[in-house]
């Protein structure tokens, strides 16, 4: 095997088990010999295997009209069949394991390919075009928060690439995060960025108008973000309450009048 010595095998027939894709295409040879010569033949293995990626489908981000290709790179035996389709559509785009795509936002998305050989399961892969731009900010425009808590303003974009910087401003100032009360906390979850500006101890002036800038290599975004005090409700069961006393009131002087029309002059 491969020019190693299989030990022990003196027969004529030589059983190979567990084969695996890595045995494919190696060499079997079978050596016989007697007083007269020797005589060599030399085989090949064909391992027939299922479509496995050599490297796992990776997302492509690019500027608007510029050419990307999406790579599809499957090893199977026999080779596979490659078919490229849109998320959520059944039209195919192209085959191979190669797809050229012109980048612009219609074109942006997740694609699939799709391995097959007869016999086996298909193995898709998924991977997104992402165009790279300006950021874009999808926080809520107002958030509430009570007085004497710790409230937290939300500043969430969506940043291709990702942001280089966020700043949080309040009456035209810069937050001072260098101040016990203010703190920023950043969660990154793929092309999102989650960046809240953590208030402690919540006091009047904290209510207001805040600015949230992002920036990214391909330019900014601002969004004002007011946060508004959320004031305590009274509860329902003193409402209803009251609205009980109310009724016992009413039906107590309806009773007292009704006594009162009925009572006879006195002679």
């Amino acid at each position: 095997h491969n020019d190693q010595l299989l030990a022990n095998v003196t027969t004529s027939v030589h059983t190979l088990y567990k084969i695996s894709r890595k045995l494919h295409q190696h060499s079997v040879s079978c050596e016989v010999s007697n007083k007269v010569g020797t005589s060599k033949k030399t085989q090949m293995l064909q391992v027939l295997y299922r479509p496995v990626f050599r490297i796992l489908p990776r997302d492509v981000m690019a500027e608007t009209g510029t050419e990307v290709t999406l790579r599809c790179d499957v090893d199977s035996n026999p080779p596979s069949s490659i078919t490229w389709l849109r998320h959520g559509s059944d039209k195919i785009l192209g085959s191979g394991s190669e797809l050229r795509v012109v980048v612009e936002s219609a074109t942006a998305g997740v694609y699939v390919c799709v391995a097959a050989v007869r016999g086996f399961p298909q193995l898709e892969g998924r991977l997104r075009l992402l165009v790279k731009g300006p950021p874009t900010i999808v926080s809520a425009g107002e958030q509430r928060g009570r007085m004497g808590d710790t409230v937290n303003l939300e500043c969430n974009t969506v940043s291709i690439p990702s942001p280089i910087r966020v700043t949080w401003t309040y009456n035209g100032k810069e937050i001072d995060l260098s101040d016990p009360r203010y703190a920023v906390v950043e969660d990154r979850q793929g092309e999102g960025l989650r960046n809240v500006l953590v208030i402690r101890d919540a006091v009047s002036h904290d209510f207001g108008a805040y600015n949230c800038s992002v920036v990214n290599e391909y330019g900014v975004a601002r969004k004002q973000i007011r946060l508004n005090e959320e004031t305590g409700r009274v509860p329902v069961v003193l409402v209803a309450g009251g609205v009980t006393v109310l009724l016992v009131m009413a039906v107590g002087l309806s009773s007292l009048f009704f006594c009162n029309k009925r009572q006879p002059e006195g002679k």
